[in-house]
C-alpha cells in the first residue's frame, strides 16, 4: 500500500462475536464453523451508490506460503458479481479456501460446495497427508465490495480472533497479524469484548492500548449482553459502569450491541427485524433500559454504525493534506522515474528490435575480428602473452645438485615479439618449482611396491608431472574469467557485452 489510508479495524478474541458483528454492520452472512472461522483478513467495502444490492469478491496476494512480503501485490477477481445474499457465504468459503490453499489456482475451488470444502481443510490436515497442507492463517486478504442502497457507506477489515490454545508459532502469527493491522496511525481500532466474559482477560484490548496508549484510535463493542444470566447482578453492574464510562473508561467510549443468536439467524429475520428484536431487550431487560441508562446512543448497530461512518470520515477529513502531499510525491517520483526512461522508438516496434539486435550483432562481430573496435583483440593478446608466460614459468627447474640452487637457473621464456616477457600473475616464484636428485630419489621410494629391482614405477612418474601441470587449470580460469568468460566456455551475449564495454 502506498499510503497510510484511513480505515477501520475489527479485532477480539476467538468467539468474541466479530463475526456477527461483521455480519450486522455489512448485511452479509459470513462462513460459521466451530472454533475459529475468520482465518485471514477480509476487508469490506460498502457503497450506498447503487440502485440494487450486488456483491463482488476478490483476492489481493502480498505474501508468499511462508508469509514473507513479495515485491508486488497481485488482485483477482473470484467468481462473478453476486446478486442474491443467500450466496456469500458459499463464495467467501471458497475464497478463504483459494487464500490458505496458494499451491492450488484459485479457480481451483470455484465450483466446490460447502461439505467439499469442509473435507478439503480435514484432508489437508492428516497426519498421513503427504501433499502440500493448508496454511491455518494467512496474511493475504479476501476483499468484498458490498453495494446497496440501504446501508450506510463504511469500510472495515475483519481480522482473525486472538487464540490461546494452539502451538505457539500460531499464536504468535495470529498475534503479530493483529499488530500489523492496527499499528497505523490512521487506523480506528474496534474491539468485540464478549459481556460473557471479564474485561482483564481480554488481550485485544492490551494490544489496542499498546499500539494506541493514548486512547484516541480505539473504540469498545460489547456483545452477548442477553448470555448475563438474572442472576448476574455484579456483572450486569460492572458492563453498565464500562458503558456509562466509569469503569475502564476511552475516548469514543464503548457500544453495547445484541445480536441474532443461532436460533435467530436459522429463521433468516430481515434486518428490520433484527433491529426490533434488539430494541425491545435493551427496553425491556435491567440494566439497560431507558430508566437506568437515559443515553440511548450507545446501544443498537444503527447508532454504532452511524458513529464509527461519522468518526471514519473525520479521521478522512483530518488526513486529507497528508495525503494530497504524498499522492504528489508519489507524482513527482513517477514522472522522474518517466523522464529516464528512453524515448520512444519512432519506428515499429518489432523491427527497431530487429534493428538494435542487428547492430548489436554487428559491433560484437567486429570487436572480435579486430576490424573497428580493436579494444577486445588488443586485451586478449596482451592477456594470452601473460598466459603463455605464467605457463612457461610452471615448468620444473631441474637442479640435479644443491649447489646450483639459484634463482639464475630459470630459463627465461619469450613472448612472440622476441622480447622476454614478465607476468604478475605468475603461478609460483622460482623457488617453489625446484627439483633436485633428492625429491626425485624420494619420489621413486614412496612410489615403490613389488617392482624388479631397478624399475621405476609409473606412479613416481606420474607424481612428478601432476606436480607441475595441476597449476595450469588455475592460470587458464584467470585467463578465462579475465574477459568474463567462464571457465566451461559457454560464451554468452552479456558476458561478451560487458567485456566490450
Amino acid at each position: 500500500m502506498f499510503f497510510d489510508l484511513p480505515r477501520i479495524t475489527v479485532i477480539g478474541g476467538q468467539s468474541a462475536g466479530k463475526s456477527s458483528l461483521v455480519e450486522a454492520v455489512s448485511g452479509i452472512n459470513v462462513p460459521r464453523d466451530p472454533g475459529t472461522c475468520t482465518r485471514c483478513p477480509m476487508e469490506c467495502t460498502m457503497s450506498s451508490s447503487a440502485a440494487s444490492w450486488s456483491c463482488q469478491i476478490s483476492l489481493r496476494i502480498e505474501y508468499d506460503s511462508e508469509g514473507r512480503l513479495l515485491g508486488a501485490s497481485n488482485t483477482m477477481l473470484f467468481g462473478p458479481c453476486l446478486t442474491d445474499k443467500g450466496t456469500v457465504e458459499l463464495w467467501l468459503r471458497r475464497a478463504q479456501a483459494a487464500i490458505l490453499h496458494p499451491h492450488l489456482q484459485p479457480s481451483f475451488f470455484l465450483d466446490m460446495d460447502k461439505t467439499t470444502l469442509r473435507q478439503l481443510g480435514k484432508k489437508s490436515q492428516e497426519p498421513g497427508d503427504a501433499g502440500p497442507r493448508m496454511l491455518q492463517f494467512s496474511k493475504n486478504t479476501v476483499h468484498v465490495d458490498v453495494k446497496d442502497p440501504d446501508i450506510v457507506d463504511l469500510s472495515f477489515t475483519d481480522l482473525p480472533g486472538l487464540i490461546q490454545n494452539e502451538h505457539v508459532d500460531t499464536i504468535e502469527m495470529v498475534r503479530e497479524l493483529v499488530v500489523s493491522h492496527i499499528s497505523g496511525q490512521n487506523t480506528l481500532i474496534l474491539i468485540t469484548i464478549p459481556m460473557s466474559d471479564d474485561m482483564q482477560n481480554q488481550e485485544a484490548v492490551r494490544l489496542a492500548k499498546s499500539a494506541d496508549p493514548d486512547g484516541t484510535r480505539i473504540i469498545g463493542v460489547l456483545t452477548k449482553p442477553n448470555t448475563l444470566t438474572a442472576g448476574a447482578i455484579g456483572l450486569r453492574q460492572l458492563w453498565r459502569a464500562v458503558i456509562e464510562g466509569q469503569e475502564h473508561p476511552l475516548k469514543h467510549g464503548y457500544y453495547c450491541v445484541r445480536l441474532p443468536d443461532d436460533v435467530e439467524r436459522a429463521r433468516k429475520l430481515s434486518p428490520a427485524e433484527r433491529e426490533r428484536a434488539a430494541a425491545n431487550f435493551f427496553d425491556t431487560t435491567s440494566p439497560w433500559t431507558p430508566a437506568e441508562i437515559p443515553d440511548r446512543r450507545r446501544f443498537g448497530i444503527p447508532n454504532f454504525v452511524t458513529d464509527i461512518s461519522r468518526l471514519l470520515v473525520g479521521l478522512i477529513e483530518k488526513n486529507l493534506p497528508n495525503l494530497r502531499r504524498s499522492v504528489d510525491d508519489l507524482l513527482r517520483k513517477c514522472a522522474a522515474d518517466l523522464e529516464d526512461l528512453p524515448p520512444r522508438a519512432k519506428t515499429e516496434p518489432s523491427a527497431e528490435v530487429l534493428l538494435r539486435v542487428t547492430n548489436f550483432c554487428r559491433e560484437l562481430s567486429e570487436a572480435v575480428s579486430g576490424t573497428s573496435n580493436k579494444s577486445f583483440a588488443q586485451g586478449n593478446r596482451r592477456r594470452y602473452a601473460e598466459f603463455k608466460t605464467d605457463i612457461c614459468r610452471t615448468r620444473p627447474n631441474f637442479q640435479p645438485f644443491e649447489a646450483y640452487y639459484s634463482d639464475s637457473g630459470v630459463d627465461t621464456c619469450y613472448s612472440d615479439s622476441g622480447r622476454p616477457a614478465s607476468s604478475a600473475s605468475a603461478a609460483s616464484s622460482t623457488t617453489t618449482n625446484l627439483l633436485n636428485l633428492h625429491d626425485v630419489r624420494v619420489c621413486i621410494e614412496n612410489s615403490v611396491g613389488w617392482e624388479l629391482p631397478g624399475f621405476v614405477p609409473f606412479n613416481a612418474t606420474k607424481n612428478l608431472v601432476s606436480r607441475f601441470t595441476s597449476l595450469s587449470f588455475r592460470l587458464t580460469s584467470m585467463c578465462r574469467w579475465q574477459y568474463g568468460i567462464p571457465h566451461d566456455m559457454r560464451y554468452d551475449s552479456n558476458h561478451l557485452f560487458q567485456a566490450l564495454h
